[in-house]
């Protein structure tokens, strides 16, 4: 027979056991729920939010015999998206991403990388505020990653293609990147519908390495592979890859910085030094890539004169050339690279209108862990932002007009218009 203690032991016992079931309980349950709104959530956003995936991307650039690679024409509407920011792409018949060119005879043609082409909605995009406030036609044709050499492919297919000249010809040329791009041509290809690097260097010796196709679709494989780790492994790189949901949670500082703690979300890419940053005495290999880069200008300049148009130089800095607090330490020259383009466009006789000192101006350079959207750069991808696309625009055109580069009605109030729009850019407003 059991005594009275054991008797309460065991009633004691089994009071704690039904407890402990139902806490269980509650916590299945619970995580049930979370998991089920969680999938409600996702299942949402997917339909009001639709979010672009890495193979949602594939294609958008197609091989070209001539450049390498280039946009597609008549690339149907699709989104893309920065951060939080989404926003639909598309190419016209010209294979580039602008509004169907209509048989003008005046019209600018702006070629250029990435920055040229675009990291903004289209309405925001350098070339459409240019457009806006010239009242001129611009065909705005960048290419990302493109180098020197590739935008004056570019430009002379798209010439034929239209049939007609330019009265201008803009180059947008993003100083540390067009060199190295034009040394390396054709770096990049497209392989399987991804966009891939076939060729590194060698930073001490300037020595070309071409990277094997079948390393190349091995890297693609590994990118898009499950890891055959844990359960929660694998959750995680589901969750990362393929949730719309997650891809907008991340965009918020606060939930970004605590779920790099957790390993949802990837640290920042450590900071890639431009090889144009070097210094020449040190590194000389890259006297002969600044003069095939030269070389590829003075090509620029000789098609303008060609068709009797002018040309226009635009030097782009990067984020780092404009906010000294996202500089990282090393031997580095910063100033280096834009003081040697510019000095050897006046040696050319080749107009250029530097951006870096304009956009410092109206940068705020008081030092923060990020930009945020009153910056002009995105802070994760580093192209310019909605801001930075509308400031290069205003000051591009103010440029235009002052220059005469082309004939335009009502210049004068077109200039004030620009002048005061660019006045906003103050950063004490």
């Amino acid at each position: 027979m059991f005594s009275i203690k054991d008797r309460i032991r065991k009633e004691i016992e089994e009071k704690l056991m039904l407890r402990f079931k139902h806490w269980c309980l509650n916590i299945v349950l619970l995580i049930l729920s979370v998991i089920s709104i969680l999938v409600v959530a996702e299942v949402i956003t997917r339909l009001v939010y639709p979010y672009p995936t890495e193979y949602e991307l594939r294609y958008c650039l197609r091989t070209d015999d001539n450049a390498g690679y280039d946009l597609p024409e008549n690339f149907a509407p699709r989104w893309y998206r920065i951060k939080g920011y989404k926003y639909k792409i598309w190419t016209n018949e010209l294979g580039c991403f602008d509004i169907p060119y209509n048989g003008e005879k005046n019209y600018i043609l702006l070629v250029g990388d990435s920055f040229i082409w675009g990291f903004s909605a289209f309405e925001h995009k350098c070339g459409t505020v240019m457009e806006k406030h010239l009242g001129y036609r611009v065909l705005k044709c960048g290419v990302t990653a493109y180098g020197t050499k590739q935008e004056l492919i570019k430009a002379k297919k798209i010439i034929e293609k239209t049939k007609n000249p330019p009265k201008l010809i803009i180059v947008g040329y993003c100083v540390p990147h067009d060199c190295i791009d034009d040394f390396l041509f054709p770096q990049y290809a497209i392989i399987d519908g991804y966009f891939v690097r076939k060729i590194n260097v060698d930073k001490l010796t300037g020595d070309k390495k071409i990277v094997p196709e079948s390393e190349c679709k091995e890297k693609i494989k590994e990118l898009n592979k499950c890891p055959s780790a844990s359960a929660i492994e694998k959750i995680k790189w589901w969750v990362r890859k393929r949730s719309v949901l997650y891809k907008i949670i991340r965009t918020n500082n606060i939930v970004r910085l605590i779920g790099v703690k957790l390993g949802l979300f990837n640290k920042p890419p450590p900071f890639q030094p431009y090889e144009t940053l070097f210094k020449i005495e040190k590194y000389p290999w890259l006297k002969e890539a600044w003069e095939e880069n030269l070389k590829n200008l003075k090509e620029f300049k000789e098609l303008a004169n060609k068709y009797g148009a002018k040309l226009l130089i635009v030097l782009i800095p990067t984020r780092e050339e404009v906010y000294d607090f996202l500089r990282r330490p090393g031997d580095y020259d910063w100033e280096g690279a834009n003081k040697m383009i510019s000095g050897l466009l006046k040696e050319e006789g080749m107009g250029y209108l530097d951006l870096t000192p304009l956009f410092r101006k109206y940068a705020n350079p008081k030092p923060r862990e990020e930009l945020n959207s009153k910056d002009f750069y995105w802070q994760e991808d580093g192209h310019w932002n909605i801001r930075g696309n509308r400031l290069a625009g205003l000051l591009i055109a103010k440029y235009v007009i002052e220059h005469g580069l082309i004939e335009i009605t009502d210049r004068d109030n077109k200039k004030t218009w620009i002048e005061e729009e660019i006045s906003k850019f103050s950063i004490n407003q």
